[in-house]
């Protein structure tokens, strides 16, 4: 059962004349604003399966509408019949110190509440208006080989295209420090990116496959002065 009950304290306030509700037993609530707004919606006990029921509690008593960060939990609130009306673009400068970026397909209506407007220029990113592209530059950076594919090709980062020296030498530069991961050609910055989807693996070189290209035979690619520094002891 949920019990209703006053008392303050959850991440965001329900303000006079709302309420908190809290499972009988467990460290497991929600809070109603007196407008129907959902907040502080928490399941810190470790029981599992229990985001739904919690939910339909709070819609049963009186939840109309909420807020959240785009990724997974668009796809869980849209199960529960809500729909995004507005999205308000994320801001670095007020994020926790700790804070932490989860993977998100922002094509995937189950992850993204961009969706329904990006699906239509999947194929061309190019056709993208500039109020969406900032929106796919946020969750799309880098390169994922066998599964994502290319998340960011500096096709925006004219620096980044120029900086490398076709035939010549290059110096690159890759740093990843946990979930951050920043990349460099000839001192010019690349990639700045979040993605916890694989925190751990191996340091390989790689040269795609040449396709039908009837130049590319006999061509190599070479690297030299190779340096790997662990950065935990730096």
């Amino acid at each position: 059962a949920v019990e209703g009950h006053e008392k303050r304290g959850l991440m965001v306030p329900v303000g006079t004349g709302g309420k908190t509700f809290k499972l009988v037993g467990y460290d497991i609530g929600y809070g109603l604003k007196r407008d129907g707004d959902i907040v502080s919606v928490h399941n810190n006990s470790g029981i599992k399966g229990i985001g739904i029921p919690l939910m339909k509690s709070a819609i049963k008593n009186g939840g109309k509408k909420l807020d959240h960060f785009d990724g997974f939990l668009t796809g869980f609130y849209k199960k529960l019949g809500f729909k995004a009306v507005s999205s308000d673009e994320w801001n670095d400068d007020y994020a926790p110190s700790n804070w932490k970026y989860s993977p998100v397909d922002p094509f995937d209506p189950n992850t993204s509440a961009y969706a329904e407007t990006l699906v239509k220029y999947k194929d061309d990113l190019t056709k993208l208006p500039d109020n969406l592209k900032a929106v796919v530059k946020r969750y799309q950076e880098g390169y994922d080989e066998g599964r994502r594919g290319w998340l960011v090709d500096l096709k925006e980062n004219e620096a980044a295209r120029k900086a490398f020296k076709k035939g010549e030498w290059n110096l690159a530069r890759i740093e990843c420090r946990g979930d951050q991961l920043h990349t460099w050609i000839n001192g010019v910055k690349a990639a700045d990116l979040k993605d916890s989807l694989t925190l751990r693996g191996v340091i390989a070189l790689q040269v795609h496959g040449i396709g039908a290209s009837k130049k590319a035979p006999g061509e190599e690619v070479r690297w030299r002065n190779l340096r790997i520094k662990n950065l935990d002891k730096s």
